[in-house]
């Protein structure tokens, strides 16, 4: 509800407390008049209403901010073949949180297609898949705990709801399988600090402190077993690694290490393993370059410091692809529709393809996911969300903004 000139702005649900609008609605006839009535509106037509007002040539209209929609969350199921299929995640905003899921048979989906899963979930999920048929998601709650549900096979455990972990955390939480039946899940605790628990996707452990002071939420990976990194951007905005080793933390319980001078992001740092044993670290700073490093196995490179690419934008995404990584970097995040840049790296951080303007744009953060042999680039543009292949050159629809 907009409200009327001098009444307040409003929010309600209509079932089940209808009585509370019914009452505004009266209230205001009562003050303001019989020829008088407030303004009301579905969370879709604001949305819609936001986007016509602060996208193309009435954009000067618009003085608010807008609400941008959720990234997908994205993991590639192991197939029995060797192939790897995609399965898409979205937050259900306007509803409390609710879950969604695209089912993973296949990309031709619509609205009515997506999976409630339910829950109350105050950010995007993280999703991790270690076997065949075996999915493992991780969120933070409304309470600031982080919240576990797997799926195995078709079936989704606990049912119904979510286990929570218990912990206080101030973002999303990333999570990682190290081999089958081996889960860690880490996240920014509300004092700062990375917070990390294991467990084997049935039980999980207490929550240990490994130190740090962060700004965003940590990215992790894994590039063998037993073996998994943890990335995060200090309080300086420098990028700092901290990597578990089967049985130990290196640099030590507590301790993070810089990935090295010059390495200076301006959010969360994106990382990719494009083969055993290799890295690709990086993330944007706040000119617009893209910052890299890469560990072939052996060493860092560029040998000192990261690599700089000018004017390659706001926010970038990484997915490993054939022993490279394929990245996309996008010019802005801030609800304009904004140029999509697709490149490729080498494990050194070194160009090998790119860049290359790509024919879709997006209003928030893009996702790249793996989908039989083909990568996806998951965007948001005036229609909702969709899947771009980048093999094919083909966009699919995957429904509008859901609420």
């Amino acid at each position: 509800d907009t409200g009327l000139r001098g009444q307040p702005k409003v929010t309600a649900t209509i079932a089940p407390p209808r009585h509370n609008a019914m009452s505004y609605f009266k209230h205001c006839r009562e003050v303001m008049g019989p020829q008088a009535w407030p303004l009301h509106f579905t969370p879709q037509q604001v949305e819609r209403m936001e986007i016509a007002l602060h996208v193309g040539p009435r954009a000067g209209l618009w003085r608010g901010t807008v609400t941008l929609p959720d990234p997908v969350t994205t993991v590639a199921l192991p197939q029995k073949d060797g192939t790897r299929r995609a399965l898409l995640m979205l937050r259900q905003v306007s509803a409390g949180g609710r879950v969604l899921e695209a089912p993973d048979k296949h990309l031709k989906i619509s609205n009515w297609d997506w999976q409630s899963l339910d829950g109350l979930l105050a950010d995007p999920m993280s999703g991790v898949a270690w076997g065949p048929g075996r999915v493992d998601v991780f969120a933070r709650g409304l309470d600031g705990a982080v919240h576990h549900r797997a799926r195995v096979g078709a079936d989704w455990q606990p049912s119904p709801g979510w286990r929570s972990l218990g912990g206080a955390f101030t973002g999303a939480p990333a999570a990682v399988a190290t081999q089958v039946g081996q889960l860690h899940v880490v996240g920014r605790g509300t004092d700062g600090a990375v917070w990390h628990a294991q467990g084997d996707g049935a039980t999980f452990g207490g929550w240990a402190m490994l130190g740090g002071k962060t700004t965003h939420d940590p990215a992790v990976v894994s590039w063998g077993p037993g073996r998994f990194d943890v990335f995060v951007r200090g309080l300086d905005g420098a990028i700092y690694q901290k990597a578990w080793l089967g049985g130990s933390w290196w640099p030590s319980a507590d301790g993070f290490q810089a990935v090295g001078p010059g390495c200076t992001i301006a959010g969360k740092p994106v990382v990719a393993a494009p083969a055993p044993g290799k890295l690709l670290v990086g993330g944007t700073d706040d000119g617009g370059a893209l910052v890299l490093r890469g560990w072939n196995g052996a060493a860092w490179s560029p040998a000192k410091g990261c690599l700089r690419l000018e004017n390659a934008g706001r926010h970038v995404a990484f997915t490993p692809s054939a022993g490279d990584v394929v990245a996309v970097s996008q010019s802005a995040i801030d609800g304009q529709l904004s140029p999509l840049k697709l490149w490729r790296f080498n494990s050194d951080g070194q160009v090998v393809g790119g860049p290359t303007p790509l024919p879709v744009t997006s209003r928030a953060a893009v996702s790249l996911v793996e989908d039989r042999g083909a990568i996806l680039v998951l965007g948001t543009d005036l229609d909702g969300y969709y899947a771009y292949n980048l093999t094919k050159g083909v966009t699919t629809r995957l429904g509008t903004y859901i609420h």
